[in-house]
């Protein structure tokens, strides 16, 4: 008999071929609906528009609701790019309640339009959304040198964030010492002193003149009591001026740069 006429019988290979395709689909549409049902988002992308390159970092937050009947609670938040970082609700989500993802894009260094993508798992629920972000960034001030994306004055940093972790159990000391990259964009010598809000942080600059276009270090030390070793510390370093300190008028002296650190506790990625 013609396999290929319409009255094929059961067991014939193209209606075996056709029941197959016809279950996979019946599974993705199944899927996509489970899904739909499952976790509805007030948005899947957001929109920062035109940002310059300088302004800071830009944030948004996007909310979701549990529409299923039982709890559940997000597992991971994967970012397609470091620039790109994420807190999230971390507590178990009961059904018909609300969670939160707030999304931080870091512009620094990245002039040009960008797309990044946040994929999130949950527990509790065989699934995974994909969050985007994007927008266009404006070039900001020249960077003499490439690798160091963050300026104050003439010093270019590579960094301007550190994470101090939780020291081991059993360690004697707890002074931690972490160091960020530097260079020297001007074209004269330059001095950084450093305004902390502690005693038990201290940086120092290393060497302590930078010649022009001289790579050096940000050497920061924190120690800590031992009732604060249990979470991550963040130290934060900006650019202050004297006069902002002291509150007069802003004073420019040439060839010497004021930084501030500031300490707070990480936020859980």
């Amino acid at each position: 008999m013609d396999t290929n006429h319409p009255l094929s019988p059961p067991h014939s290979p193209l209606r075996q071929i056709l029941l197959h395709a016809l279950l996979v689909l019946a599974l993705l549409q199944t899927t996509d609906a489970g899904a739909q049902e499952t976790i509805r988002f007030d948005r899947y992308e957001h929109d920062f528009g035109t940002i310059d390159e300088d302004g800071g970092t830009q944030e948004t937050t996007f909310r979701f609701t549990n529409n299923t009947t039982v709890s559940i609670a997000i597992a991971r938040v994967l970012s397609s790019c470091g620039c790109t970082t994420s807190t999230y609700t971390r507590e178990a989500i009961l059904p018909g309640k609300e969670g939160t993802i707030h999304v931080t894009y870091n512009p620094a260094g990245r002039p040009g339009v960008f797309r990044r993508t946040l994929t999130v798992l949950m527990d509790g629920a065989d699934l995974r959304t994909i969050l985007l972000v994007k927008g266009r960034v404006t070039a900001g001030k020249t960077r003499k040198h490439t690798g160091y994306p963050y300026t104050m004055g003439n010093l270019q940093l590579r960094n301007t964030l550190l994470r101090f972790h939780p020291t081991r159990t059993g360690t004697s000391s707890l002074r931690q010492t972490q160091s960020i990259l530097v260079v020297n964009q001007g074209n004269t010598p330059l001095t950084t002193h450093f305004i902390t809000p502690t005693e038990n942080l201290q940086a120092r600059m290393q060497p302590d003149t930078l010649m022009p276009d001289q790579e050096g270090e940000i050497i920061i030390t924190l120690t800590r009591k031992t009732d604060e070793t249990a979470s991550p510390l963040c130290v934060s370093l900006t650019e202050a001026t004297q006069g902002k300190e002291k509150g007069k008028e802003k004073e420019e002296e040439e060839g010497r740069l004021l930084i501030k650190l500031t300490t707070e506790q990480c936020r859980r990625k």
